[in-house]
């Protein structure tokens, strides 16, 4: 069992997965913190099997992966073997989509209660002056804004907050993939949807347009899940995304997720186009318009 427990991280390391320090081999489902995620998470899970061959599966939420993994080749499995593996398998991820299912419900009535007993923001809140953004739906807890994340039919499934330093957290245990922030308007009374990535940067271009349903997606790898959700819920409507431009990273993973999220769909692009003599931190369209204003520069 310890080679086949070796194996099974080896093959978790392989699929970019990072496992643990101690796998237990007991049956029983295993949820551990995920390398890159939130530090409270454990959004990474795995469960291993002894009888009638070792055989378990492991995945990400974060991810969005799972995968099988067998002490024996498929090839050489007997038929019980192969249904007995495949049943013990199935029956633990199901059990698991049932938790993480009544963990996502647990959250979203908890964001709708939160979201409802904080009150509308502050126009002088830091972040908002500092920004040069209107609060639009944004509501205020103490010292942080409070952004409702919903899916296309409205529902609230999760909360953003963002402190008066920038810094942002979301609410722990939140379904977030294929969910969005709404600035203002919705799928009706609107000529078209607008989809960026962060809160600031989408509420700059929802000042530029405010005809259009523009929404944020939080970061670069929802693009995609949002884009997707809105063309299945309104095939006709016109998207376009405004993508951050990550030009000083050795991938430019803001125009690639947009790009890719834009073929999905069938949307059209936009990146920031950058003066002459801006930095090359800058990056979004909010630092472009930030900047431009501070620097008297007309674009």
């Amino acid at each position: 069992m310890n080679n086949f427990i070796n194996k099974f991280k080896d093959d978790m390391f392989n699929n970019g997965i990072e496992p643990p320090n101690f796998i237990i081999a007991d049956s029983q489902i295993h949820r551990f913190h995920v390398t890159g995620d939130r530090s409270s998470t454990k959004n990474g899970w795995y469960i291993i099997f002894s009888n009638p061959i070792p055989c378990g599966a492991y995945g990400s939420w974060k991810h969005g992966v799972t995968f099988k993994y067998f002490g024996k080749h498929q090839t050489a499995m007997n038929n019980v073997e192969k249904r007995l593996c495949f049943k013990q398998i199935n029956d633990a991820k199901n059990k698991l989509n049932a938790a993480k299912s009544e963990e996502y419900n647990k959250t979203s009535l908890l964001a709708a209660k939160y979201w409802y007993n904080s009150k509308p923001a502050d126009i002088i809140f830091p972040y908002i002056l500092r920004k040069q953004i209107d609060p639009f739906i944004a509501r205020q807890f103490k010292n942080r804004l409070v952004l409702p994340i919903i899916d296309h039919f409205g529902k609230i499934w999760s909360l953003q907050y963002i402190y008066e330093s920038g810094n942002k957290q979301f609410l722990a245990g939140g379904n977030i993939k294929g969910k969005f922030i709404p600035l203002h308007g919705n799928f009706i009374n609107c000529d078209k949807v607008i989809i960026a990535e962060g809160f600031s940067t989408t509420a700059t271009i929802a000042m530029l347009y405010p005809r259009a349903f523009c929404i944020s997606a939080l970061n670069a790898s929802n693009l995609l899940p949002v884009a997707k959700c809105i063309k299945e819920f309104q095939p006709n409507l016109n998207i376009e995304i405004f993508s951050d431009d990550d030009r000083h990273l050795p991938e430019n993973i803001g125009l690639i997720k947009a790009t890719e999220a834009a073929n999905a769909v069938g949307a059209i692009v936009y990146k920031p186009k950058w003066p002459k003599g801006s930095p090359e931190y800058l990056t979004d369209f909010n630092d472009l318009i930030c900047w431009c204003a501070e620097h008297g520069v007309y674009i």
